[in-house]
């Protein structure tokens, strides 16, 4: 079963020896489902994150995903709590081999809404070369929900809650001004 989702995307990535470069995106995607508790999640890298025409897909599952990407950059990466994966790496300038070592990996994947989490080093040549921080939730786009660059109307409500005012006790006269 295939639905449009909401994912937020958020990454922080540290290359060795500079300040943190952090990533924050909002965009659509497709979810689709294959039972047992694996989903893909599939979206269009935009001009933020330089990867324009590139499009991404997660491959989940409990204890392992994987990020694909074909385009601009084509590579696989594979995250699985203590292992090692080695992938090609390919843009337009050429081909690296790059290492992926995962230390944290979190998956709470539903049919409507879900959480990844992934920490992990990146290795060219066998040499650390950055950490990275991969936080990414998405959210069923209900058929009534608004798009992006649309507006709904705001319904306003009031509760209003009436009390009656309390009775002066019978035996004091009440003054009149």
């Amino acid at each position: 079963m295939e639905k449009k989702v909401m994912l937020s995307i958020l990454s922080q990535q540290t290359v060795l020896g500079e300040e943190p470069e952090t990533t924050d995106l909002q965009t659509e995607g497709v979810l689709r489902s294959y039972g047992n508790g694996k989903f893909t999640l599939v979206y269009q890298e935009s001009e933020l994150t330089g990867l324009e025409g590139t499009r991404t897909t997660f491959k989940i599952d409990k204890d392992c995903v994987s990020l694909m990407r074909e385009g601009e950059v084509n590579s696989e990466l594979i995250f699985q709590k203590g292992k090692r994966y080695q992938s090609m790496y390919q843009t337009q300038y050429g081909a690296l081999e790059l290492g992926i070592s995962t230390h944290r990996l979190s998956v709470r994947a539903g049919e409507s809404a879900g959480k990844l989490d992934v920490t992990y080093t990146t290795e060219l040549n066998h040499v650390l070369t950055g950490e990275h921080d991969l936080h990414v939730e998405y959210r069923v786009i209900l058929p009534h929900a608004a798009t992006p660059g649309t507006r709904r109307k705001k319904s306003r409500t009031a509760k209003i809650t009436l009390q009656a005012a309390p009775k002066p006790p019978e035996d004091r006269p009440t003054r009149r001004t």
